[in-house]
């Protein structure tokens, strides 16, 4: 289970912030599961009674044919970052706090029912399903089980293999002394009950900061009041009015005072990020992305996912540009700023999507290798494609892709064997755009049988791309370590 839409490090919350979760069910190959058309949520974590569907499957006549095999059940528990393997429930004090505001609710509804036609018989539908007593040990141990709420149905559509789970955790972080947050584990059974897959959120800080933010507020009231209170002393005492000197040597001494007071309470407004152009890249990185949003400045360093984008330049108060770095797999991850750990307001955060097209890649360069070493001179590997299968028509360049993708690594092998002594050109060196030579290609990939072949080829292992990585990096960055040892040895 991929877990999307947060932060994978500094995420922050509250238990009154609704989070945003999407989950998507992949295979290994990392292709989305589309075998299952619905998702089942534990029924005590659906946060409305009204959107439980008890003895039915959907609202719908159309969702009520559904078969149990089409349907997956979620489970979901909450874990400290800490202790990632002890479920946590919530606290004692919290159930209180979450009874109180749903008595809140439900006293506005009351009052509202009053109000309108028929409001008697309305009150007593309200009155009737009054809450249950929390000083019953039972009913205390099943609101404790309840640190997560999702409000949405019980069923949802599953067929694209992904889902949004609008999300609320209920108890804070400081109540089971966790310093770094919590993680949200998800397990899917079919309906055999044998788990199908599982997965877990990066930390997520649920804290109360906002009292601090509204005391913040509190105390500029107050020292609004007490600027206002200095200048009026100063403009209705008769005294400093006749004495013009005196009068204007005080409005001075006032007025700084006043603007030490404000630079000293003056808070930047934080970072905003809007928009990225492009919003997908390659997954070896290297390519630019323009950052649109607000707020900027000078030394923001650009995280895409946990992977900082080094070097970001600040063009203007909303504009960045950065160099894309590296991911491990293609998919979609958050982006943020490192010194600015995204707080999570119930807003959706801005996603960045890497793909994998090392196949294609290797090929073209591989392409301007023979076209180097049999014509002279470096030219697109199109052209160089279209005389492989010795034809004109732009359709034939996607037939030479499949050709060569069907059998890459063995070809690409078999090409550099047979031409490395044809002259005396240094083909090894030739790089894309990105600064990827064959050895960085062939490492990203995985082709293990390439990488030995161009190691013995002399190719520059320490070769650096426009991130500053070598083929090393790549190696141990995505755990491939036949490759490891291969270019440790050479």
């Amino acid at each position: 289970i991929r877990v999307l839409g947060l932060p994978h490090t500094g995420a922050k919350s509250r238990v009154e912030t609704q989070i945003k979760i999407c989950l998507q069910l992949v295979d290994v190959a990392g292709d989305m599961a589309t075998t299952w058309s619905h998702l089942k949520l534990p029924e005590h974590l659906v946060a409305k009674d009204k959107l439980k569907r008890k003895n039915q499957k959907y609202g719908s006549d159309e969702k009520a044919s559904l078969t149990d095999a089409q349907v997956l059940t979620l489970e979901a528990t909450v874990v400290c970052d800490g202790q990632q393997d002890n479920e946590i429930i919530m606290c004692t004090s919290c159930v209180h706090r979450e009874r109180k505001r749903l008595k809140r609710k439900r006293d506005n509804k009351v009052a509202r029912a009053a109000n309108k036609e028929g409001g008697a018989a309305k009150l007593a539908a309200l009155f009737a399903n009054d809450l249950p007593d929390l000083s019953n040990e039972n009913i205390m141990a099943e609101e404790r089980r309840r640190i997560l709420l999702f409000n949405c149905n019980e069923y949802i559509e599953f067929n694209n293999g992904e889902a949004t789970l609008p999300t609320r955790v209920t108890c804070y972080c400081r109540h089971h002394s966790e310093k770094t947050g919590f993680r949200v584990v998800f397990t899917v059974r079919d309906n055999m009950n044998h788990v199908i897959a599982t997965g877990r959120s990066p930390p997520i800080m649920i804290t109360d900061d906002h009292k601090s933010s509204k005391m913040q507020q509190t105390a500029a009231r107050k020292r609004s009041r007490a600027d206002f209170d200095i200048l009026s002393q100063f403009t209705q005492n008769p005294m400093r009015r006749n004495n013009m000197s005196c009068a204007q040597q005080q409005q001075t001494n006032v007025y700084t005072k006043l603007q030490e007071r404000n630079a000293m309470d003056k808070t930047p407004n934080l970072p905003r990020l809007h928009r990225l152009i492009p919003s997908e890249g390659p997954i070896y990185g290297g390519s630019e992305v323009t950052v649109l949003g607000s707020n900027f400045y000078e030394g923001l360093t650009c995280l895409f996912g946990e992977n900082p984008a080094i070097p970001t330049h600040c063009w203007s108060t909303n504009t960045l540009l950065c160099i894309l770095p590296p991911a491990v797999t293609a998919g979609p991850v958050v982006v943020s700023f490192k010194e600015h750990p995204l707080m999570l307001e119930g807003q959706d955060v801005v996603l960045f999507t890497y793909f994998d097209e090392s196949d294609r890649a290797l090929m073209e360069l591989a392409l301007q290798v023979v076209g180097l070493k049999t014509m002279g001179k470096v030219e697109d590997a199109r052209q160089i494609a279209m005389r492989i299968v010795q034809g004109d028509n732009s359709d034939l360049y996607d037939n030479a892709r499949k050709l060569f993708l069907s059998h890459l690594e063995e070809l690409i092998m078999t090409s550099m064997i047979a031409i490395q002594d044809i002259n005396d050109h240094d083909y090894l060196s030739v790089h894309n755009r990105n600064g990827h030579d064959l050895l960085h290609l062939a490492t990203i990939c995985g082709y293990s049988g390439l990488v030995e072949t161009l190691v013995k080829l002399n190719c520059d292992v320490d070769q650096v791309d426009k991130n500053g990585f070598t083929a090393l990096h790549f190696a141990s960055w995505t755990g491939k370590y036949e490759i490891v040892q291969l270019l440790i040895t050479r």
